[in-house]
């Protein structure tokens, strides 16, 4: 397995909040970030995505911020979508689409887009520069998609970008230190607005990220151009848990963004699993990474309780971990990269006939 975690900040609503319910260590604020529609007028409806705001309030950099679950790792991928409605107009205001940092959160390596919209490499913020893109690369007003991989070193590092699937000259480096001053791996990855000068902002916008490493057999490289989709349940396969009114439970845990109001629970004698059909992919996709299975949970005491979700393809079921939940809500996940029935990766028609399947283990 490769892939990490995937995000187009779709399920979270307008619950700023929730961005850190088990997902993300560090969101700067409900007013300078914000989760709202896809500026793009061709965007499709009910899109969303992070904006980065414009007010002018302190020096501090303005960022969201992931750890890595499996803990610091030399050789790491990333990918994202950004739309700059205009490019950076100063230095001071560069965007810093991939800030890699160790496990005290010191800052090793960022990518970051400049006034022309060419890219450049630099330890930290105000640190070496590596390589700078020979040409510019973003445009404003515009979504693109930027991909990174790099393995940090002090001695035999090396980093490559590509953007919309194409490789940036100047941008692949060989042979050289890629953690500077630091002597550890990266532990996690931000996503930074800068700002130096209290009167200098700029809005900007994110979405897609994809986080991978080079440990599994599966996307352990550039994969290209990607989109997230999110997939809800629309109906029960077989339903055996409790729900907080009515009598089915697909139409309690399909929101678009958190909800409390609407619920299923299985109790200390744990009942069979429950198992929903889900909605299709868009008719025009015509390729699938991975599958993450996502769900947010919590227990109601201080006693044991485990949860295993899993997604079912045909006869088979690739499960995920078993978890031990807490009191509190929180978002959890597991990668599914090989379909489970075949043992080769998930065609968009299969995707179509899976199923969602959680299960109370404890």
């Amino acid at each position: 397995m490769s892939v990490i975690w995937a995000d187009n900040f779709q399920a979270y609503g307008d619950d700023e909040n929730a961005l850190t319910a088990g997902i993300y260590a560090e969101v700067d604020g409900t007013t300078w970030i914000t989760l709202v529609n896809d500026p793009d007028p061709l965007a499709a409806a009910g899109s969303r995505c992070i904006r980065y705001s414009d007010s002018n309030v302190g020096t501090s950099n303005r960022l969201l911020r992931f750890v890595f679950p499996a803990g610091p790792t030399a050789e790491m991928g990333a990918s994202l979508r950004i739309y700059c409605p205009a490019l950076p107009t100063s230095d001071d205001m560069a965007f810093e689409i991939f800030s890699w940092r160790d496990i005290s959160n010191n800052v090793l390596l960022v990518l970051e887009i400049l006034t022309t919209g060419a890219l450049r490499i630099r330890y930290s913020e105000n640190g070496t520069i590596l390589g700078t893109s020979v040409i510019p690369v973003i445009a404003a007003d515009n979504w693109a998609h930027i991909e990174m991989k790099t393995l940090f070193s002090n001695t035999v590092g090396t980093t490559e970008v590509r953007v919309n699937g194409l490789e940036v000259s100047g941008l692949t480096l060989t042979g050289v230190d890629t953690i500077g001053t630091g002597a550890v791996v990266p532990a996690q990855v931000a996503f930074v607005q800068r700002a130096r000068v209290t009167s200098e902002r700029q809005v900007y916008f994110i979405r897609d990220f994809t986080l991978w490493n080079t440990t599994g057999s599966q996307n352990n490289n550039f994969m290209g151009t990607l989109s997230i989709v999110n997939l809800y349940p629309d109906a029960d396969t077989s339903f055996n848990w409790t729900p907080s009114s009515g009598s089915t439970g697909w139409n309690l845990i399909d929101e678009v963004g958190p909800s409390d109001t609407g619920f299923i629970s299985a109790n200390a004698t744990p009942p069979a699993a429950s198992v929903f059909a889900l909605t299709n992919l868009q008719a025009d996709i015509v390729g699938v990474r991975a599958l993450l299975a996502v769900n947010r949970t919590r227990k109601s005491d201080g006693g044991d309780g485990n949860v295993q979700v899993g997604l079912r393809s045909g006869v088979s079921t690739d499960q995920g971990a078993n978890t031990p939940v807490t009191t509190a809500f929180a978002y959890r996940w597991d990668v599914s990269e090989l379909s489970p029935d075949t043992g080769v990766a998930y065609t968009p028609i299969e995707v179509n006939s899976v199923e969602y399947v959680i299960n109370r283990t404890l």
